[in-house]
């Protein structure tokens, strides 16, 4: 292989040997994929002799496979890029609901898409590097594209593999800030409106819809949330631990304390519409209190851009 290497800028050139390092990188990437297919296809054979065997019994596969967790399913590859430590798993789900990512594969595709970004990125880069020095016959030249020389170049690779590996986790860190906050600024909204639809004659769950169907266009991920605490009262889940998986969903501190008043206004047998009046009224003081504090900060910080 490296006499290959060696006499391949003699006989062809810079072209040429990039379509001949892009084959090479395609047969490596067929000969993975291969493999992993191969692999999959064992699975499938399994599943199919297991058919053969009894109805019972692949229903009892089916059962198991499908109360695994997320990192040991039918994605191979997802095994060796997903953690293995459940606790790590949960909170990683916990953080793509924040996020609003709620399907049955979230991790798994969180994870490949981590090291996805983590190859992709430095590929181009790494490609061009190999197809320059090849034409040149040296590793130590400059790149006649960016300038830089091979050290350069390897460290470029390195904090392009930093940077694949590392945006997913911003990304979901800002969707979670950004989903919160407007989360936190039309909750007061909707505990208006549910003061009012619960003083009209309706019941919680009920007001909970409507409310979810009203707050539609101006807060939808708030409307979300209600909407979705709606289809699962519907379910039959208990009403305390409906409430207690919203506040787990959002991470908000104002639905926590909502989740918890609620919760004791109806173990207790209080009035649902005093309890919301009374949480109303704190929510609006909140409110005014964080709005003076940002504007307390405001002189702080137009004295540092001054």
């Amino acid at each position: 292989m490296s006499e290959i290497l060696t006499s391949l800028p003699e006989i062809a050139g810079g072209e040429t040997q990039l379509l001949v390092l892009a084959g090479l990188f395609v047969g490596i990437l067929m000969v993975t994929l291969g493999g992993a297919l191969a692999v999959a296809d064992r699975d499938n054979v399994e599943r199919r002799l297991a058919l053969a065997q009894g109805e019972q019994r692949a229903a009892a596969i089916e059962v198991r496979r499908n109360a695994a967790a997320e990192g040991s399913s039918s994605s191979k590859l997802a095994r060796f890029v997903a953690p293995s430590d459940e606790r790590e798993r949960l909170a990683v789900r916990q953080r793509l609901v924040q996020a609003g990512f709620r399907g049955a594969h979230a991790v798994r595709n969180y994870y490949l898409i981590r090291t996805g970004l983590g190859l992709l990125l430095p590929l181009p880069l790494l490609i061009g590097t190999f197809a320059f020095a090849l034409n040149a016959g040296s590793f130590t030249v400059d790149l006649p594209i960016i300038g830089f020389s091979a050290s350069s170049t390897l460290i470029l690779l390195v904090l392009l593999v930093g940077v694949g590996f590392y945006l997913p986790p911003l990304l979901v860190r800002r969707r979670i800030k950004h989903r919160q906050r407007a989360i936190r600024e039309g909750f007061p909204h909707a505990l208006d409106l549910m003061q009012v639809a619960v003083q009209a004659g309706l019941g919680f769950d009920a007001a909970l819809a409507k409310v979810g169907e009203e707050l539609q266009t101006a807060h939808p991920f708030l409307a979300e949330e209600f909407l979705t605490v709606n289809l699962e009262l519907r379910a039959g889940k208990p009403r305390d631990r409906v409430l207690q998986d919203l506040a787990h969903r959002t991470g908000v501190e104002e639905i926590n304390s909502f989740q918890t008043v609620m919760n004791q206004s109806i173990r207790y047998g209080t009035s649902i519409s005093d309890a919301l009046d009374v949480y109303a009224k704190e929510m609006r003081h909140k409110r005014i209190m964080r709005a003076e504090e940002l504007a307390s900060q405001m002189p702080v910080k137009m004295s540092l851009v001054m």
